[in-house]
């Protein structure tokens, strides 16, 4: 089906608010300098729509919701280049959920503004320099929340995977499709519709999903294992949440594959003990996916409160230390009664159970300033993390890069606080699998429009910087 790109370049004004760009330390891993540095793109966005991939090790795409024209976004920024932001605005009727990078492409998904569930694709250069790209409308979806692609290892074609929700079922789908077979897809839905889908990721061996089921006294999260060569063939493993009734889901669970091809699980409950007042849980879970009993490696919990909730929004992980960095909203230093969102730091390598996570909010000096509410965090070199969100004062786009290893007391543009992690029970259940549906072909489109680039001035630098 084709549509129109319109490609709009923003001034996109690179406010460096704070800087630190010297340190007498030498820092492992080659990183040659220490920094951390808040960019703002002069152009305004929706808080929480925001999403952000890595592509290679020196640059950044990410999207947001125009607050001004509620049109979805592109950001092409070289980590390295502060002073130029490549823009892309996609024309009004798509809302943009999920995207990924494979080789030079990028691939995304979403609903249109019709309710229809649309997959789409680009070469980077094309979306960004030429304008063009690629969709279709996929039959019977009302929308594609998450994308997933890989190469098939066994004859190196293109893989997509998505999950999503039906338009004429109400119930949520996994679906397949296949390259080497003119991009034919099936769906997959699950037997009890008190099910969800909330995310996907891939190993070398496999393709995860990651789900809840509620029945109204019970909470469980469902993982199934589909092999990359055949999906067809899947297994599964539920994990209970125990006391069985004390659980509810608030939000979307989140996952991440790390060392080993362990599969990392984040997501936030209402716990709801009888002799105590209710609050809510971050669920925070480690398992070994490769095997075929899917044990549990790690299983705790990061507690709330009664005046606050704890909000997991984005997960990203690099094997350089085995640290998973987790966008949440926790309550800030020094009043803990506000609740701000910050990049928190959980150690997956240990074999002994961690007992707590770092927080960071970002900060000017030792003075809190809590202004960007974050949605996505990427780690694109290691120890060097992006994390964009919403300035709560200007409403423009904010991205926050830094380096991880110099977070400390001397506020290098953050305020850094642990916070403890408790272990957790599970348990085991036996559940139904999913029923496969054969459907149609994506029909891939293209056209294009135009684009071009502004200069941003640096306003701020470390010179004048008191830390």
């Amino acid at each position: 089906m084709m549509k129109f790109l319109k490609i709009r370049t923003v001034v996109a004004i690179v406010l460096l608010l704070m800087v630190l760009c010297t340190t007498d330390s030498v820092v492992a891993q080659g990183v040659s300098k220490i920094f951390s540095e808040i960019r703002e793109i002069n152009d305004s966005g929706i808080t929480y729509t925001q999403k952000i991939v890595a592509v290679g090790d020196s640059a950044t795409i990410s999207f947001s919701q125009s607050s001004s024209t509620t049109q979805y976004v592109f950001y092409y920024t070289d980590v390295n280049l502060p002073n130029n932001v490549n823009v892309a605005e996609l024309p009004q009727q798509y809302e943009v959920k999920d995207m990924v990078i494979l080789e030079d492409r990028i691939y995304f998904c979403g609903q249109t503004a019709n309710a229809n569930g649309f997959i789409a694709r680009a070469k980077i250069n094309d979306l960004f320099f030429s304008s063009s790209f690629d969709v279709d409308i996929i039959n019977n979806a009302k929308s594609i929340d998450k994308i997933e692609v890989y190469l098939r290892p066994r004859d190196n074609a293109v893989q997509i995977v998505t999950i999503g929700t039906d338009a004429n079922k109400a119930q949520p789908f996994f679906l397949h499709s296949d390259e080497a077979i003119g991009w034919h897809y099936d769906f997959y839905y699950p037997n009890n519709s008190s099910e969800t889908f909330d995310d996907l990721e891939l190993n070398e061996e496999y393709v995860l999903s990651i789900g809840t089921y509620f029945d109204g006294a019970q909470t469980a999260i469902i993982v199934r294992r589909y092999e990359k060569n055949n999906i067809p063939n899947f297994i599964q493993r539920t994990y209970p949440l125990l006391p069985a009734s004390y659980y509810s889901p608030l939000n979307k669970f989140h996952a991440k594959t790390i060392q080993s091809g362990y599969l990392a699980i984040v997501g936030t409950v209402i716990y709801n003990d009888p002799q105590l007042p209710t609050t809510t849980r971050a669920i925070m879970l480690v398992s070994d996916v490769n095997n075929s009993s899917m044990p549990l490696l790690q299983q705790q919990y990061l507690e709330g409160s009664q005046s606050f909730d704890i909000m997991i929004r984005d997960l990203s992980y690099h094997d350089a230390d085995g640290t998973m960095l987790i966008v949440s909203s926790f309550p800030a230093y020094p009043n803990p009664n506000n609740t701000y969102d910050a990049v928190l730091t959980w150690d997956v390598s240990q074999s002994t159970l961690p007992t707590s996570v770092m927080k960071y909010y970002t900060a000017v000096g030792p003075v809190v300033n809590p202004l960007i509410l974050l949605n996505g965090v990427v780690e694109y070199k290691p120890y060097l993390f992006a994390a964009i969100g919403v300035d709560n004062t200007s409403d423009n786009v904010n991205v926050w890069y830094a380096n991880r290893q110099i977070f400390s007391n001397t506020y290098h543009c953050s305020k850094p606080l642990p916070e403890t992690l408790y272990p957790m029970s599970m348990g085991n259940m036996e559940y139904e699998p999913l029923e496969q549906t054969p459907d149609a072909d994506i029909n891939w489109s293209a056209d294009s429009a135009n684009n071009y680039v502004l200069p941003a001035p640096i306003v701020c630098s470390s010179n004048n910087q008191n830390q």
